[in-house]
């Protein structure tokens, strides 16, 4: 009987008795004068002592009797089993990749188990198939249609993702079934019934154990044998530094935790795409982390997957950690000095001033001793001031006036916005410098700071070592000697200060001078540096700080690299990820690896997506249709961090969530054995219903027949009398 409490409906079997033993007193009219203006049909209701129409009352209530039973929905033993509604719920998390006896992984075998359940439905059965990480993936809904169920096993495939919605969904499909109230009514769980996925639940005590109990459908926890093994996983790593320039080095740290019982040894070895790097051997102790270096020399000048993998285990879906190294783009900047009339050549004139060569020996010594741009990064290019209006100042990220120059309107104004838009610029006069000529050319930049006439203090000054009288940090690491002995640097002449304007000085000398200003203007900088790199201005150019201290500046007055942290996250986490390569682009963004998505443009700009539902582990390629050419974006998605840790739900957990009485952990083969052998007899009790319905109908067409004919004799009886005189 699946609907016990429709028994109560027996309750209305009192209804037609009740209804039948109220008669209508039929009385013999006796035509008297002073009744003759009653109502003839008047007659009044009694409870008889037996109930009236025997026969038509049994009907009622065998009709009644039928119905309730119907409602109740009875069921009886039968020789094969019943039919079944079954929720099927598939574990797809990354734990389900771990290794079996016979060599295969654990979701290779719930598949072939769950294809061999549907091949065996009958014809009554009802299946619905749910896949589910860390949310259902899919869904199909109740139907005996195993063509289809099959062909959607069949694509079921393992993620990179946990688990964390399988007992949300145990708890829904239960619920659903609950109401369906089914003969074989069962939830079956293909799960490595990992405790991690569980633990929320656990603390919460939050749990359906007792509504379990307390109903009719079936919990089935399928669990199959495991392979012996251990486990060690890649948990993560990172860059140091997260980006290079072409030809540099880069060591990648992994991070690496056993979490198997005994100690463990493996390979370690790094990927730049499909070539292999280092490798490292490890030792771990169970539960031990350790960080390992490996270290790369990129000679590509492209972006790169990279990966760190190591030796397979019990689960290599944890084996690896993938991210990618974005290369820097090699600083490019654009040295204006004033041509000599020994060598003039438009739009690259080499200058024979000794404070410029030795500048320019600074930013890049390979390139001034002719061995091309290795070391510093920086690409030079020197023009005259008459050239500057014909040169696309974007490209560069910095803008070095040196010495006595001299610039158009335009020239200036062209420096302005280059300024404003993030870029930067550096002065540095010379002993030709003339100061009120460099204040009325420049004042449109230089924020009210006015630069005083050249100054040979009576001592040799040397550097203020003084950080509180600093106004901008900019040069504290030359302060704090990580360049080099200050000892020997000192100054003998310098340009004053006639208006110091919005600038913060960055640089003084030990009397107080300042030797180095920074003005802002909106989003970039302005350097002005009172001393020339002449060898006669001071020891600066022959000291060892100085190399150090020009490539430094280059970096903070410059404009600033595009962003270069790597693009990384784990599966089922959202990201959000800044493409200003594709503004204005619009459309949509395809992200392609292990699996192909789109992702439409989105943010004010419309150069930006929110990248989720990832359930597969790789390097993906960010691309976009309209934009065939250009830098590769590559954006590295690792598994979850949870999964790696095999254990299994303990049976004492497991009676804590789920109860005792409709729950049971057992292999697939002893699957059939557990559902029960009744047979709903549904369509007996409809037939029997109509029937009874029937029989009813026509005794009470029968019945009201007979009671017209009565009452048409009683009526021709009594004009019959009145015809004859007073009824006595």
């Amino acid at each position: 009987m699946l609907n016990p409490l429709m028994l109560l409906g027996l309750l209305g079997l009192a209804v037609p008795i009740i209804i039948h033993l109220i008669q209508k007193q039929r009385l013999k009219p006796q035509m008297l004068a002073t009744m003759q203006f009653l109502d003839k049909e008047d007659v009044a209701n009694a409870f008889a002592p037996r109930p009236r129409d025997l026969l038509q009352l049994i009907l009622r209530l065998v009709l009644l009797l039928f119905f309730v039973l119907l409602m109740a929905r009875l069921a009886f033993p039968g020789r094969e089993v019943g039919p079944r509604t079954l929720t099927v719920i598939f574990d797809q998390s990354l734990s389900m990749q771990q290794k079996t006896p016979g060599g295969k992984s654990l979701i290779e075998v719930h598949k072939a188990n769950l294809l061999n359940l549907i091949d065996g439905l009958g014809p009554h059965d009802k299946m619905s198939l749910l896949l589910v990480g860390d949310r259902v993936e899919k869904e199909t809904g109740f139907t005996s249609d195993k063509s289809f169920l099959r062909k959607t096993v069949t694509a079921f495939r393992p993620a990179d993702s946990g688990a964390t919605a399988l007992l949300p969904a145990i708890q829904a499909a239960t619920r659903q079934l609950r109401n369906r109230h089914e003969v074989n009514a069962a939830v079956i769980v293909y799960s490595d019934q990992q405790a991690v996925n569980f633990q929320s639940a656990l603390k919460s005590d939050r749990t359906f154990g007792s509504e379990l109990d307390h109903g009719r459908v079936k919990l089935f926890l399928i669990d199959e044998k495991r392979a012996e093994g251990e486990n060690l996983a890649v948990t993560g790593g990172e860059f140091h530094p997260a980006s290079v320039y072409l030809g540099a080095s880069a060591k990648f740290a992994a991070r690496l935790h056993n979490f198997g019982t005994k100690p463990r040894s493996s390979k370690v070895t790094f990927y730049e795409s499909a070539q292999a790097g280092e490798s490292r051997e490890i030792n771990l102790a169970p539960g031990e982390t350790a960080e390992i270096d490996l270290v790369q020399r990129f000679e590509s000048p492209v972006d790169v997957p990279c990966r760190v993998e190591s030796d397979d285990d019990l689960l290599p879906g944890d084996n690896r950690f993938t991210q990618p190294m974005r290369m820097k783009e090699r600083r490019q900047v654009l040295l204006i000095t004033a041509a000599t009339a020994t060598n003039a050549e438009e739009g690259g004139e080499e200058v024979s001033y000794q404070g410029a060569d030795l500048l320019a020996y600074a930013l890049n010594p390979g390139e001034a001793l002719g061995q091309g741009t290795v070391g510093t990064y920086i690409n030079i290019r020197r023009v005259t001031p008459q050239v500057l209006e014909r040169v696309s100042l974007p490209v560069y990220s910095l803008v070095v006036v040196y010495g006595n120059v001299e610039m158009s309107e335009q020239s200036v104004r062209d420096l302005k916005a280059f300024v404003a838009n993030g870029g930067g610029v550096w002065f540095i006069p010379d002993e030709a410098t003339a100061p009120m000529r460099f204040n009325d050319v420049l004042q449109n930049l230089l924020g009210g700071f006015m630069l005083g006439q050249l100054k040979q203090p009576d001592t040799v000054q040397t550097l203020d070592l003084d950080e509180a009288r600093l106004q901008s940090p900019m040069l504290l690491p030359l302060l704090h000697g990580e360049w080099g002995d200050l000892r020997e640097v000192h100054f003998r002449e310098y340009f004053s200060v006639t208006a110091i304007g919005t600038a913060k000085a960055a640089l003084n000398a030990a009397n107080g001078d300042p030797l180095l200003v920074v003005i802002p203007l909106e989003r970039g900088r302005i350097g002005v540096q009172l001393f020339s790199c002449n060898l006669t201005s001071g020891s600066l150019p022959r000291s060892t700080p100085f190399v150090p201290m020009v490539q430094y500046l280059v970096g903070q007055l410059g404009r600033s690299d595009p962003a270069t942290e790597s693009d990384t996250m784990r599966v089922g986490e959202v990201a959000r990820i800044s493409l200003p390569e594709f503004r204005g682009l619009g459309g949509e963004v395809q992200v392609s690896g292990p699996e192909k998505r789109s992702f439409a443009m989105t943010g004010p700009d419309k150069d930006e997506i929110i990248i989720d539902n990832l359930t597969l582990a790789g390097s993906y390629e960010i691309t976009h249709p309209a934009k065939k050419s250009g830098r590769k974006r590559w954006l590295a998605v690792n598994p979850v961090e949870t999964e790696s840790d095999l254990a299994v739900l303990g049976a004492a957990d497991q009676q804590k969530l789920f109860g005792t009485d409709n729950v049971l952990r057992l292999p697939y083969s002893g699957l059939n054995e557990k559902f029960s052998r009744r047979h709903e007899i549904f369509g007996l009790l409809m037939v029997l219903v109509l029937l009874a319905f029937v029989v009813e109908a026509l005794a009470g067409l029968w019945q009201s027949r007979s009671s017209a004919r009565a009452d048409a004799a009683d009526k021709e009886a009594a004009r019959t009398a009145a015809g004859g005189g007073v009824e006595q």
